[in-house]
């Protein structure tokens, strides 16, 4: 959707699809691909009703594009139909101050990290509530925050993580956003999303690759999430250790959650 294929971009394909309602109930599942996870069945995307094509002349992103999709499942840099007196958020809304308020391929990267967030903790894929209160003026230094709700809980990402250096960057890019590592330019100052209990039983089942990758694509600000060259690059990279181990069935933990079989 960001560039037109997989393996590459495509010629002619000058603008960004963003999907705006990528959650579970619109992924489906095709037969399985005989020659990748021949297992498992193949994940479908469906449901491009609220799609948008933009590229960065579009003078309605993102202003024009609010209220699409479902509410529950909203990156931050979707929730302009919240705001209804703008002006009085333009100094304190870091999406604005950050210039990181359009919409684009890192919110299609968003939605799909809560899909997997899900995934991994069977719980909901809700995203955070967060508010800017006219009335709550923040002190000199303090951090802007979003309030989590009852199954997500903010925690800063760890300082430490970073994806292959060889992952295609975007164009016109310095580079930053490709790298999940330190964030940089101030954007540790707010809060981005992390799971905790009671879903660390199922969450220890899975690699703490997989866990901190998730958790940059659920950042706050879009500039912090990588994107997806460098998320499907990192995943291949570390899948290699999965496909040796032959591991083609779900794990035990997984299965226990599922079935509740003790």
């Amino acid at each position: 959707m960001e560039r037109g294929g997989i393996a590459g971009p495509r010629e002619g394909w000058n603008k960004e699809v963003v999907h705006l309602d990528i959650r579970s109930a619109n992924i489906v599942l095709h037969r399985p691909n005989p020659g990748q996870f021949r297992r498992y069945p193949t994940p479908k995307l469906i449901d491009f009703g609220c799609a948008l094509g933009t590229d960065d002349a579009d003078t309605q992103n993102p202003y024009g594009y609010g209220a699409r999709g479902a509410h529950w499942c909203a990156s931050p840099e979707m929730y302009w139909s919240d705001w209804q007196d703008r002006s009085e958020y333009q100094d304190r809304n870091p999406l604005i101050a950050t210039g990181s308020h359009r919409l684009n391929s890192k919110t299609n990267i968003y939605q799909i990290g809560l899909v997997a967030r899900k995934l991994m903790t069977c719980s909901g894929n809700h995203a955070q509530d967060f508010s800017f209160d006219d009335y709550e003026e923040p002190p000199e230094g303090e951090e802007f925050d979003w309030e989590p709700n009852r199954t997500v809980y903010g925690k800063p990402a760890p300082p430490d993580y970073t994806v292959d250096d060889d992952a295609e960057p975007e164009p016109d890019d310095d580079g930053k956003p490709d790298l999940v590592g330190p964030i940089d330019d101030g954007e540790a100052a707010y809060t981005d999303m992390q799971w905790r209990e009671p879903h660390d039983a199922a969450i220890g089942s899975y690699s703490s690759e997989l866990v901190k990758l998730v958790n940059h694509m659920l950042r706050f600000l879009p500039k912090g999430r990588p994107n997806a060259a460098a998320v499907y690059t990192f995943s291949r990279q570390h899948m290699k250790v999965w496909q040796k181990r032959q591991a083609y069935q779900p794990s035990r933990e997984a299965h226990r959650l599922m079935y509740k079989d003790g």
